[in-house]
């Protein structure tokens, strides 16, 4: 703070900055954000009720591979992909600072996304959980 005075005094438009706490987000997929919502196979199902979506989901093992195996390119996705290795599952104990081993696959797997492997895959496992 004396630094920032000092600039003051000697006329300088100076101000201090702190960094906030850092916000969570909730992902699922009937929330506003989730892996697969920029996914050609979820939008055609958009128009669906989620208990359809979630029929469909649970019947057709060719969907939820297509919905691991192809991940589109879109900014959303991408910017998706490159958060998993940073999310942690939600249990029903909170925990807000939970330790590193709790978090997605590592980075690798994050940018891998290979199907049986990685974050990627853990969406949909955590989703299938929710239908």
């Amino acid at each position: 703070m004396a630094d920032i005075r000092a600039a003051r005094a000697a006329g300088l438009e100076v101000n201090g900055q702190v960094g906030c706490r850092p916000i969570g987000m909730l992902m699922g997929l009937e929330t506003s954000i989730h892996p697969f919502l920029g996914h050609p196979a979820w939008v055609a199902l958009e128009a669906l009720s989620p208990e359809a979506r979630y029929r469909r989901l649970s019947e057709e093992p060719e969907l939820r591979r297509r919905l691991v195996a192809e991940r589109p390119t879109d900014p959303q996705t991408e910017w998706t992909a490159g958060i998993l290795h940073r999310l942690y599952p939600l249990g029903s104990e909170l925990d807000y600072n939970p330790p590193r081993k709790t978090a997605w696959p590592d980075e690798r797997s994050a940018r891998t996304g290979t199907p049986g492997n990685g974050p990627w895959t853990g969406c949909w496992l955590v989703a299938a959980r929710e239908s």
